[in-house]
């Protein structure tokens, strides 16, 4: 007698958070550009070209990252920082407004691995952004979420057809006090399903919190 083998499980793409990658992308891309201007102001302030992590460690160090580099340039190993300030003419407040300036751009520390560098200027390359995507980018992980999705994917689709053909009243003002919306309804669903560019599906967060059966 044959036996009967268990179902190949085939994930199901359940969609992108367009919002959460569209939100996160446009604040990567708001940060390289002022680093690129903070880098011509640093390195005209310590007298030299620095590579990436040099210029990061000044301004991550505050006033003694910017005493470092004055040191060797001085040759004073041991001259405190005021001191290293007055003889090259330092303003404490310009550091001040340049450290400032840096940590308001808010990177963390793997955002400073991942950034490239080069002739000045600071960007983060393709992979980034395509990590951000696949971040957002969401599939059953069991068979049981296959299940529960194509059920409850027929479902909405039966109540959308019911809802436009009138066998079903709702008002489409959202804030309304007479009749029921497609909210209501899918409130009372349980949250199992949703609703995406006016037609109701399967609720993601719903899907995903699925364990195998």
């Amino acid at each position: 007698m044959m036996r009967k083998t268990k179902t190949q499980f085939k994930p199901i793409s359940l969609g992108r958070d367009e919002r959460s990658i569209n939100e996160v992308i446009r604040n990567k891309k708001s940060k390289p550009s002022p680093l690129a201007e903070l880098y011509r102001e640093t390195k005209e302030l310590v007298g030299k070209d620095m590579d990436q992590l040099e210029f990061f460690n000044t301004l991550n160090d505050g006033f003694e990252g910017f005493a470092k580099h004055l040191r060797e340039q001085s040759n004073l190993p041991n001259a405190t920082a005021d001191i290293l300030f007055q003889m090259h003419g330092i303003s404490k407040d310009t550091m001040k407004n340049l450290i400032g300036r840096f940590r308001d751009i808010g990177l963390t520390a793997m955002e400073e691995i991942q950034l490239n560098f080069k002739d000045g200027e600071f960007f983060f390359p393709d992979e980034v952004y395509k990590e951000i995507e696949k971040r957002y980018s969401y599939e059953t992980q069991n068979q049981t979420q296959n299940d529960a999705f194509e059920l409850l994917s027929k479902l909405g689709e039966s109540l959308d057809e019911v809802i436009d053909k009138g066998f079903v009243r709702v008002d489409l003002e959202p804030r309304s006090m007479h009749g029921k919306t497609k909210y209501t309804i899918l409130k009372e669903l349980d949250n199992t399903l949703t609703t995406e560019q006016g037609k109701i599906v399967p609720n993601r967060s719903f899907i995903l919190g699925l364990q195998e059966a």
